[in-house]
C-alpha cells in the first residue's frame, strides 16, 4: 500500500493541473453577449425639438436591418451631454420613440447622437446650420439620407414632408439676397 500511495497522489495532482486547464473561465465564451451593430442599423429617422405648447420632444428611430434589434442599454445624448437611456426591441422597418428626454433639444440647432449598449455611435443628427433648426410645429424628418422640415409630423409612421407657404416665401428671399 506504501508503494501506491506516490503513485495515487501523482494521479490525483495531474487530474487535477488537467481539470484546471480546461475550466479555465478565460477560454469559456460569454454565452448571453449582445450583438453588435454598425453606423446606420438603426437610425433617427425624425425628431421634434421645438414643440406647440403642451406637447414634449422626440426622438423617432428606425430600424433598416433585416432583425430584431435588442435596444437594452441603448442610449440617446444630446449636445449638452445629456443621456436619454431605454429598451425594448424594434424589429425590421419599425419605429420607436423616444420621449422623456433628459435635457433640452435647444430649438435653434443642436446634436442628437445615438449609441448602442457597446457605446457605439450608432446614428446622429446635427441640426441648426446645414440642416435647418425647426420652427415651432415642425419636425425634421429623414428621407432617404436627406432630411427636411415638414408641417407634417408622423411620429410611427413613415414621414411626409410638406410645407407652410409663408416657410417656402421666406426660403425664396433668403436665396435670393
Amino acid at each position: 500500500m506504501k508503494r501506491l500511495l506516490p503513485l495515487l497522489s501523482l494521479l490525483f495532482f495531474a487530474n487535477t493541473a488537467l481539470a484546471h486547464e480546461t475550466c479555465d473561465e478565460e477560454k469559456i465564451p460569454e454565452i448571453n453577449e449582445k450583438p453588435t451593430y454598425i453606423y446606420g442599423d438603426l437610425v433617427i429617422n425624425e425628431t421634434v425639438s421645438n414643440p406647440q405648447a403642451g406637447e414634449n420632444e422626440w426622438v423617432e428611430l428606425v430600424n433598416r436591418t433585416n432583425t430584431v434589434i435588442d435596444m437594452e442599454g441603448w442610449y440617446i445624448q444630446e449636445g449638452s451631454g445629456a443621456k436619454t437611456t431605454f429598451g425594448g426591441s424594434i424589429g425590421p422597418g419599425e419605429f420607436s420613440i423616444i420621449t422623456n428626454l433628459k435635457g433640452n433639444l435647444n430649438n435653434g440647432g443642436d446634436t442628437i447622437q445615438l449609441f448602442d449598449s457597446h457605446n457605439t455611435l450608432i446614428s446622429m443628427l446635427e441640426y441648426g446650420e446645414e440642416i435647418p433648426a425647426a420652427q415651432k410645429g415642425f419636425s425634421i424628418a429623414r428621407v432617404n439620407e436627406d432630411f427636411f422640415l415638414t408641417t407634417t409630423i408622423t411620429p410611427g409612421y413613415e414621414n411626409s414632408i410638406t410645407k407652410e407657404e409663408n416657410n417656402q416665401d421666406e426660403n425664396k428671399q433668403q436665396e435670393e439676397a
